[in-house]
């Protein structure tokens, strides 16, 4: 995760250069190049923390390890020659929810999730990490206010909205340390994750950068299938980047 969000950072500033021309005193004619891809609409990348909402107390999340990651492209529909638009997009959205202790999901006989203490499963060992990772296909829809009415590629803009997310992986990361050596235990399974997932969405900056948030209205896991039948909801906020 910290080598993706490196990585974003140091395309997002070579990005963000404007223009420059290109040319000698001998040639009338100079190119101007815009480092901007000549596209439709906006690619964001939100870099955020991850929040769980009622909860159970063995579920506790820290808060550093959950951490949130989405990759969206949105099209840009002006409303006439107002100061408003609307901004249809798509997308994935990447979730982690770091435990507080060293408990992990697992599945009972009767298929229900379960928490469980790392030590009944690995014997002997240093827990490091637990993580619950939970990625979806996200299609976005926000209807924004534009300050500059004139161009709205330029100055303060509001947006708010909902997303729609299908779950298209569920897993469960461990590391620890066992007989002085550092191993990881990755077990793909949804856990009784919602499939489907919705929520309410707000965004408040400038077109390089803005804040976010998302509040998922669904539950994050099946009706009377999650730990101890919790009705826990998710919580994101964050920044945002545009990389074009």
């Amino acid at each position: 995760m910290k080598k993706v969000i490196s990585f974003f950072i140091v395309l997002f500033l070579s990005l963000g250069t404007f223009a420059f021309e290109n040319g000698d005193d001998n040639d009338k004619k100079k190119k101007k190049i815009n480092a901007r891809p000549d596209l439709p609409g906006t690619f964001l990348v939100d870099l955020g923390f991850n929040f769980l909402m009622d909860n159970p107390d063995n579920m506790d999340m820290g808060f550093w390890g959950s951490k949130v990651i989405n990759f969206y492209y949105y099209w840009h529909i002006p409303i006439g020659k107002s100061n408003f638009s609307i901004g249809p997009g798509i997308g994935v959205g990447l979730e982690k929810y770091s435990f507080d202790n060293n408990n992990t999901l697992a599945l009972d006989n009767d298929g229900e999730t379960v928490i469980v203490e790392i030590a009944n499963i690995l014997e002997d060992s240093d827990i490091k990490k637990s993580k619950i990772a939970a990625n979806y296909i996200d299609i976005p829809l926000e209807f924004r206010f534009h300050l500059n009415k004139e161009d709205h590629s330029r100055g303060f803009r509001a947006a708010i909205g909902g997303k729609v997310g299908f779950l298209f992986d569920g897993h469960t990361k461990i590391k620890y340390e066992q007989d002085g050596d550092n191993k990881k235990l990755k077990q793909k399974e949804n856990y009784n994750l919602q499939r489907l997932r919705y929520g309410v969405s707000a965004r408040i900056g400038f077109p390089g950068i803005n804040l976010f948030g998302y509040y998922s209205l669904s539950e994050l896991f099946e009706n009377d299938k999650g730990p101890e039948d919790t009705a826990t909801t998710s919580l994101n906020l964050g920044i945002s980047f545009s990389l074009f």
